[in-house]
């Protein structure tokens, strides 16, 4: 959801935004890519051991030819806790019902670089390339092999 509340952020303020970087994000709305809503399903699954829901997450997170031959516990931010399912619930129904910035992204002015990785499961990749393709001079950067957690 950062690349949303930057957007709005950038939407809302202008002038106190100098340069965005938008990292997997879509734009909302009718115009974005959807996700597979197993996807969302195993990302707001919260059952079982705080082992469980970690390794359940890595699998949309990373792609799996990363999976085979990484572990992504070396790679990602120690885990302690996890968000509870009401939580989950919630930002998943506000980033659903999220109207959207497409129709507004062309009135960013702000230097903007777009990131995404193009095996990404959580944001399908056409997001980032239609963020990039309405914000006027916005470079877009793709990760070949990628996935939404590219920033590991």
């Amino acid at each position: 959801m950062g690349a949303c509340i930057a957007q709005e952020l950038a939407l809302a303020f202008p002038e106190n935004v100098d340069r965005l970087i938008f990292v997997a994000g879509d734009c909302g709305g009718a115009e974005a890519v959807r996700t597979d809503p197993d996807v969302f399903f195993r990302l707001t699954d919260k059952s079982g051991t705080i082992e469980d829901v970690v390794n359940r997450m890595f699998s949309p997170l990373f792609p799996p030819a990363w999976l085979a031959t990484h572990d992504p516990f070396r790679y990602c931010p120690a885990v302690e806790e996890t968000t509870s399912t009401e939580n989950a619930a919630r930002q998943l129904a506000v980033f659903l019902s999220w109207p959207g910035s497409f129709s507004r992204l062309e009135k960013i002015r702000s230097r903007t670089l777009v990131i995404f990785g193009d095996a990404d499961a959580v944001v399908p990749p056409e997001n980032s390339r239609l963020i990039s393709s309405r914000i006027p001079g916005a470079e877009l950067v793709t990760f070949h092999g990628g996935g939404h957690g590219l920033m590991y």
